[in-house]
């Protein structure tokens, strides 16, 4: 009987330090930690034109831009930043549950001239990744033609202070196929020094002027072509980049290993297919 007491009195002491333990660790938890696979989807744009001449893999209409987001917001979707993306992966605050994000490549005017009003409109999100060396060459006349003119500095600014739309690093000017060098890949047989000595050199310079021009310190970078090589993203990491985009189509998983989020993938959008058949093959 002696042995029965004690051994219940044991369990009741063990069953009340459990849930002191419990209530220890619930109040000293973070106040947010995300949980493991949410999922973002990420779409990339290019140049927008209302002629019917330039659609293809790389130039979609207006009308497609705005049916993409208004089918994104109909189905629940919410754009979102990459700084979100980042707070989330450490921890610091929450995603939407349904987060999409859309990217911009190149830095085209027609950004400014057709998706810009579209985003004030819908209240949505957007990243514009410029190339440098096309930014200063239009920041210095006076050619708007739509077909082929790039983004100013002064637009750049404009949309960036609007809080919609985040200012991505896509090199001053590697953003080429030639001379032995896709994008900013790695040339055949170069040395790890050489190889930073061109990505701080490039890069740095774009993020220079992203901070001399916009007044903000820049943390996305984004792959021309999409092309990675042995010690790209540690050189990245090394720069303060936190979000790099690449061009391999998949669906992202997020969690707190901020690791992933310097290798993101992303939908390229061609014009020819309505927004229900594009964005169902990522459900």
């Amino acid at each position: 009987m002696k042995k029965m007491i004690t051994a219940l009195i044991l369990g009741a002491i063990l069953i009340i330090l459990t849930v002191i333990c419990a209530h220890i660790l619930y109040n000293s938890a973070p106040t947010f930690a995300p949980e493991a696979g949410k999922k973002l989807p990420i779409i990339m744009y290019h140049n927008i034109s209302e002629k019917k001449r330039l659609w293809g893999d790389y130039n979609v209409s207006p009308e497609v831009v705005e049916n993409d987001i208004k089918y994104l917001l109909e189905e629940g979707y919410t754009t979102v930043s990459c700084a979100e993306v980042a707070a989330y992966c450490k921890g610091e605050e929450d995603l939407p549950e349904k987060p999409i994000m859309l990217t911009v490549d190149d830095g085209f005017e027609s950004f400014y001239a057709y998706m810009y009003p579209l985003l004030k409109k819908y209240g949505c999100k957007a990243v514009i990744s410029p190339m440098g060396i096309c930014t200063d060459a239009f920041s210095s006349q006076e050619d708007h033609n739509l077909d082929y003119s790039y983004l100013t500095w002064e637009e750049l600014k404009e949309m960036s202070d609007s809080g919609l739309v985040e200012i991505g690093n896509h090199t001053y000017d590697l953003h080429s196929d030639d001379k032995g060098r896709v994008g900013c890949g790695r040339k055949y047989g170069e040395s790890d020094e050489s190889y930073r000595e061109l990505l701080t050199g490039d890069i740095g310079r774009m993020q220079e002027e992203i901070k001399m021009y916009i007044g903000k310190d820049c943390r996305i970078f984004t792959y021309p072509y999409g092309k990675i090589s042995e010690g790209s993203k540690e050189v990245l990491s090394e720069m303060g980049f936190e979000v790099a985009l690449t061009c391999g189509e998949r669906v992202n998983i997020l969690n707190q290993n901020s690791d992933g989020i310097i290798t993101l993938g992303r939908f390229n959008r061609p014009s020819g297919k309505s927004s229900y058949a594009f964005f169902n093959k990522m459900k």
